[in-house]
C-alpha cells in the first residue's frame, strides 16, 4: 500500500513537473504586424534569437537558425504565423475551416517522401486546436494550428532528427501563449 502511495506521489510530481505555458523561462515578447493590419504577439525564452517579418516571427534556440535550416542536434527552430480567416479559407476548399481542416489542407502540400503522422485535435486555453508531427530526412517537425478570436495561428516546430519529443514542450508553450488581433475582415 505505501509502494503505492509513493508511486502515486512521484507521479504527481512528475506531471506538476512538466514544462507549461507559464512556465517558459525568463519570456520575453515580439510582434509582428501583417498586411492586414493584425498583430502577431508571440513570447518565448528571452535567450533565444527572435525576428519578425510581416505577419511572422521566426525563434531560434540557438542564434542564428530558422525553420528554413537545418536545425542542429539539441535546437529548435519555431515560426509562428497569424492567418486571417479570408486567407484560411482559400486554403480550405471543402468545408468549414477549423484547426484540423486547416492542418490537413497544409499536409496535402507536403512531398511524398515526408511522413506525416494523424492530425490530433486538442485544446490550447481553452481554444481548439490541431496538431501534426511530420518526420523528413532533415528533421521533425511538430504543427500546431489554433483558433484565435476568428482567426488562426499557425506554429511550426523543427527539430534534428529523432530530437521532436525533447523539445515539445516548448513548442506547445509558444502555441499556448501566442495571440494574434486581427483588424477587421
Amino acid at each position: 500500500m505505501i509502494r503505492r502511495l509513493l508511486f502515486l506521489l512521484l507521479m504527481l510530481v512528475a506531471a506538476a513537473c512538466e514544462p507549461t505555458a507559464s512556465s517558459i523561462p525568463t519570456p520575453a515578447t515580439i510582434e509582428s504586424t501583417d498586411v492586414l493590419g493584425g498583430v502577431l504577439t508571440v513570447t518565448y525564452p528571452q535567450t533565444w534569437s527572435a525576428s519578425q517579418t510581416e505577419g511572422n516571427v521566426i525563434l531560434g534556440s540557438q542564434p542564428g537558425i530558422s525553420p528554413e535550416s537545418n536545425v542542429p542536434p539539441g535546437a529548435v527552430a519555431v515560426n509562428v504565423s497569424g492567418i486571417a480567416s479570408a486567407l484560411a479559407a482559400t486554403l480550405v476548399t471543402d468545408g468549414s475551416i477549423t484547426p484540423t481542416t486547416l492542418l490537413n489542407a497544409y499536409s496535402n502540400t507536403l512531398s511524398d517522401d515526408i511522413q506525416t503522422g494523424t492530425i490530433t485535435e486538442t485544446t490550447l486555453n481553452g481554444k481548439a486546436a490541431a496538431r501534426l508531427a511530420i518526420s523528413a530526412n532533415e528533421g521533425d517537425s511538430l504543427i500546431i494550428a489554433v483558433e484565435h478570436d476568428g482567426a488562426f495561428i499557425v506554429v511550426i516546430g523543427v527539430t534534428a532528427k529523432g530530437e521532436l519529443a525533447q523539445q515539445e514542450a516548448a513548442i506547445v508553450a509558444i502555441a499556448e501563449q501566442a495571440t494574434y488581433d486581427i483588424a477587421a475582415e
